[in-house]
């Protein structure tokens, strides 16, 4: 249905949908790269950061668009550890990690028949309690000065203190 509409909208020929344009006809070869960009397979989770709280149970779901779930098979890049798990059958990350982790690159490739989708690159955090890696976004976070107001309380100690907020947001102890 979501296809019907999209060729209607455009006016497109579903016969001569060719994203790639060799067929010298401009505005018919811009209708067809929308479609094909509208149509694409997409995977993603909520946020580009997921965190997870030391102790505590949580569960991210993978988000696939215009792709069948049925038959595939998802991966996950590098392996997770940390008492995390991932679900090779829906793409879920769950679970209650017993240790902090830095802030960690993770892939996620959905695989079945017809299609062949790789996420865009996330975070997964695990933090010491509810908060305590995000950073202060207002007034000087305790142990650091008014030069550098910024940290959070996953910081190694010493306190990291940063000029920026986004500094702070960048360290690997930190979100």
């Amino acid at each position: 249905m979501i296809i019907f509409l999209i060729i209607t909208i455009l006016n497109c020929d579903p016969d001569k949908l060719n994203p790639y344009g060799i067929d010298g006809n401009e505005e018919e070869n811009f209708r067809n790269i929308v479609l094909f960009l509208a149509l694409r397979p997409s995977l993603t989770y909520e946020k580009t950061q997921l965190i997870f709280i030391k102790n505590i149970n949580t569960s991210y779901t993978p988000i696939l668009r215009n792709a069948s779930i049925a038959g595939g098979s998802f991966m996950i890049s590098p392996n997770i550890s940390n008492t995390l798990s991932f679900n090779t059958s829906t793409g879920i990350i769950s679970g209650a990690p017993t240790l902090s982790q830095t802030k960690s690159v993770y892939i996620v490739d959905f695989i079945n028949q017809e299609t062949q989708v790789q996420s865009n690159p996330f975070n997964i955090f695990v933090e010491e309690s509810e908060g305590s890696g995000a950073c202060n976004t207002t007034g000087i976070f305790s142990g650091c000065d008014s030069k550098r107001p910024f940290s959070c309380s996953d910081a190694i100690r010493p306190a990291k203190c940063y000029f920026r907020a986004s500094d702070c947001q960048n360290d690997v102890y930190c979100y």
